[in-house]
């Protein structure tokens, strides 16, 4: 299937064509609004491994066995939901309305993120208490 661009964004469609921008002679390589997309995406995937990677320093450095539980729970939850968001996105996992933690919009869905992240630092502050 072909790409479309549209006002900077890649859609689904019938041509792969060339993007209008204002100024210059008003035409982009399909490359370079490609390197634009995957760099935001990519900046974004980076932050959110960056968060599961503080998370699983924070299991390891547990006090104890229900501080480990409590962060691998928490890891869990966000991995499940960063896959199967990005995997919606590129069309090869099922539309589930899963949301991106911290990305996506929806009020319950940040309350549970902030919730859960809460939950880690009180793990992370006891780390040293017996």
């Amino acid at each position: 299937h072909q790409l479309r661009i549209v006002g900077g964004r890649i859609m689904p469609g019938r041509v792969i064509a060339v993007a209008q921008q204002k100024g210059g002679s008003g035409k982009t390589t399909l490359a370079a609004n490609l390197a634009v997309e995957l760099r935001r995406r990519g900046l974004l995937v980076a932050l959110l491994g960056v968060i599961i990677w503080r998370i699983w320093r924070v299991a390891q450095l547990a006090a104890d066995h229900a501080g480990t539980l409590i962060c691998a729970g928490v890891m869990s939850m966000f991995l499940f939901h960063i896959f199967e968001n990005i995997g919606m996105t590129l069309g090869i996992m099922p539309v589930t309305g899963i949301p991106l933690p911290f990305v996506s919009y929806g009020g319950t869905s940040i309350v549970a993120s902030c919730v859960a992240v809460g939950l880690v630092e009180s793990v992370h502050m006891h780390r040293f208490s017996r």
